[in-house]
């Protein structure tokens, strides 16, 4: 009879290529010998072998089946297999598919989705091991499953702080980061699957009071790409060593005390004053140099009319028959001016 030892069989066909070296091992074996004998050390190596429609089709290409279980073990320990060749009765064959049945039934079983990882602590012992996404059997009086979210994920803090010169500062953070997928089972066993509740969320506070704390509160919003990039650096820093990545960090909110608000409304409205009171004065300047190029203006063709007529009367009396109607004055009183004047003598 030829025996073949499965140890952790069912993690070696998650890890690799184990299942095809198992069918090649079986099949070389069921060549020497009418009798093969599977030897087992845990359940899920039993459901990774059984379950296996590829290992019934090479038991049948040999003219074999597998006959019964001789050493039986309730999701644990040892389990002994046998494979015979042709001629076994098939009462023997359904008896030993039943018990299988039963085995895997008693079971618990997990499954996760792409994304995500499972860790197993065996008697409290984490195991060493990060599993990826699959479907898992396991002893649940023994075990227990953790299921880690190793995708980017979103955390948002409310994070009060104060500013250089002490005046409130209330701020939104919101962290995208990730939890590296070959290390979840360190996280487990060293953090707990809370770990946004017991690192991320202190280690966000205390990174923003730190950050804050450099600049004085007028910048806090003006320079706000500076104080973003010195919280996202102080906390991948922080959370490094508990094998967090930080992908990201924004602040989506900043807000001041009530006090301070008013303040700074206030001297937006006294700055507002300013400039209006500037621009009503640059105005009034403008329509003063106006009016006054006016008046020049005018003054110099009033200079320039009055010059004209000194040196020239008959201008003034040609204007004078401009304006004339062609009528004379019935009465003229003494001392009036002549319409025309005459030279006498001429």
């Amino acid at each position: 009879m030829e025996v073949i030892q499965l140890r952790d069989h069912g993690r070696r066909v998650r890890a690799g290529a184990h299942a095809q070296q198992v069918h090649d091992q079986i099949a070389k074996a069921l060549k020497a010998s009418s009798r093969v004998r599977l030897d087992f050390d845990d359940v899920e190596s039993v459901g990774a072998t059984f379950l296996d429609s590829s290992l019934w089709a090479l038991v049948a290409r040999h003219g074999a089946t597998v006959l019964r279980s001789i050493v039986f073990a309730h999701c644990s320990t040892r389990v002994e297999a046998s494979i015979v060749t042709r001629g076994v009765p098939m009462t023997h064959v359904l008896f030993l598919t039943g018990m299988i049945a039963l085995l895997v039934a008693g079971c618990g079983f997990t499954s996760t989705s792409p994304g995500e990882a499972v860790v197993f602590s065996r008697f409290g012992a984490v195991d060493p091991t990060c599993y990826p996404a699959g479907f898992y059997l396991y002893n649940p009086l023994t075990t227990s499953v953790y299921h880690v979210d190793v995708k980017v994920q979103k955390f948002e803090v409310k994070a009060d702080a104060s500013s250089r010169d002490l005046q409130d500062v209330h701020t939104t953070i919101v962290v995208n980061f990730s939890i590296d997928g070959s290390k979840c089972h360190e996280v487990v066993k060293t953090v707990g699957t809370d770990f946004a509740a017991r690192i991320i969320l202190p280690a966000v506070e205390e990174v923003t009071k730190a950050s804050t704390a450099l600049f004085p509160v007028e910048k806090v919003i003006q320079e706000r790409p500076k104080l973003k990039k010195e919280i996202e650096d102080g906390l991948k820093v922080r959370l490094a060593p508990y094998w967090i990545t930080v992908q990201a960090v924004s602040i989506t909110n900043i807000s001041f005390s009530r006090d301070f608000s008013h303040a700074i409304e206030q001297k937006q409205v006294e700055e507002q004053n300013v400039q209006r009171a500037e621009f009503v004065r640059q105005q009034a300047e403008k329509e003063g140099q106006r009016q006054l190029a006016l008046a020049e203006g005018q003054a110099k063709a009033n200079r320039l009319l009055q010059e004209s007529l000194k040196s020239s009367p008959e201008v003034l009396q040609m204007k004078a028959l401009d304006k004339w109607d062609g009528k004379l004055p019935v009465y003229m009183g003494s001392g009036s001016v002549p319409f025309i004047r005459l030279e006498q003598g001429k």
